[in-house]
Order: structure tokens, then sequence, then C-alpha cells
């Protein structure tokens, strides 16, 4: 037990204690219609651009993969990798490396780990990133609740196709007080909000896109 509670392996116990808290506050989220990965997915940037910084992104798998799934990947990895230097030292020189020294250490296992596994997980995440088009873009647009009830101060996930028929997913509320939006109401974004859209009810929309998403 002392080993996990050394001064040394700190920051690994820190990592795990974080990948820990992240997976409760998405759970969460979840249950009270807050995405926390796509609030993520709009503070970073994408895989989309050209140049060392694009190439470095893409490979990566920014972009490709949920920002959270990726930090989440990396703080394992650098979490276990670090465990495991520190398991080395012991073992081969009876003592810790410092604490600093192992931790830069460790951070290309959390970085490989994002590497090795996003593209794996990639697969399961195919993705339309919302950033890579304008805001604005969704303003006008229809699209229909697939995920949690949108009231004032609570968002829900929706589905909404950009000019290019790709679906994103964004989070909105009701534009108007006191308004309540359940799962396959359709909508109309109207402006964006912070990190939320702001939706109208759209009695007209086609029949044939407003279906309940798939389980």
């Amino acid at each position: 037990m002392g080993f996990f509670t050394a001064t040394a392996t700190a920051p690994f116990g820190v990592a795990a204690f974080l990948l820990i808290g992240l997976v409760i506050v998405e759970l969460v989220g979840l249950l009270f219609a807050q995405n926390l990965s796509a609030v993520l997915d709009d503070l970073i940037p994408d895989g989309s651009g050209h140049g060392l910084w694009g190439d470095a992104l893409a490979w990566l798998h920014i972009g490709q993969v949920p920002a959270l799934v990726l930090l989440m990947l990396f703080l394992t990895g650098f979490s276990v990798g670090g465990y495991a230097l520190q398991q080395v030292s012991v073992g081969v020189a009876d003592a810790y490396l410092p604490a600093l020294l192992a931790s830069l250490a460790a951070l290309p296992f959390g970085i490989l780990s994002m590497r090795l596994f996003g593209a794996s997980l990639g697969r399961f995440f195919p993705r339309d990133e919302t950033s890579a088009v304008s805001d604005a873009s969704f303003i006008g647009r229809g699209g229909v609740i697939s995920g949690g009830s949108a009231r004032s101060g609570f968002a829900a996930q929706a589905q909404v196709r950009d000019h290019h028929n790709r679906m994103h997913y964004l989070m909105v509320e009701p534009d108007r007080e006191g308004e309540e939006f359940a799962i396959g109401t359709p909508i109309i974004i109207v402006h964006k909000q912070g990190a939320f859209y702001r939706a109208i009810r759209d009695p007209q929309a086609a029949a044939a896109f407003i279906k309940p998403p798939l389980s």
C-alpha cells in the first residue's frame, strides 16, 4: 500500500482519481442531460488543419474521437506507465525516481495510449465534428431532440444536419422561458448562447426526419 501512497507516485494517483472523477461527472451529466464530452469538443481545435500542428492533432485522433475519451486514455496511460516506471525503479535501484522526473518519463505513455487506443475507438465513434463548421451555420436549421429533456437551465442533446447533410450533436435549451422539449421534439436552432444553442419548437419539421434516436 505504501507504493501507491508514496510522494514519488503521487502524480499517478492524482491522474487515476481524476480519471475516476471524469467518469462520475459524465455519468451524472447524462442523468441531467448535460454532455461534458460535447462541451470539451467545442473548446478544443479539431485535427483538420494543415501543417505540423494539424498533423500532430490528427496523429492523436483529435477531432476523430470525442475529447473526453482521449483525455481518459491519456490519464490511463500516464497513470499506468508512471506506476510501472516507479515499480521498475524500485526493483532495480531500490529507490523511487523523483516525482517530476517520473512524470516527464510517463508523458509518452499517455500520448501513446491516445495514439494506439484512439485509433481503435475511432471506429466506434464516427464523428462529424461540430467545431469543423461555423457555429452560425446551424442557425435556422432544423433538428430533433435525441437525448434528455431540454428546459430552461438544462440543455439536452439534439441531432442537427449541416448543409453537407452530415449529422451533428448539439446541446440545446428552449429559447422561450417555461418551454420544455422531450425526446423526439422537432426544433429550429435560433442562436447560440455560451456553449449551448437556443431553439424553438418546429411543428412543421419533415416527418421523415422526426424519428426516435437509435437506442
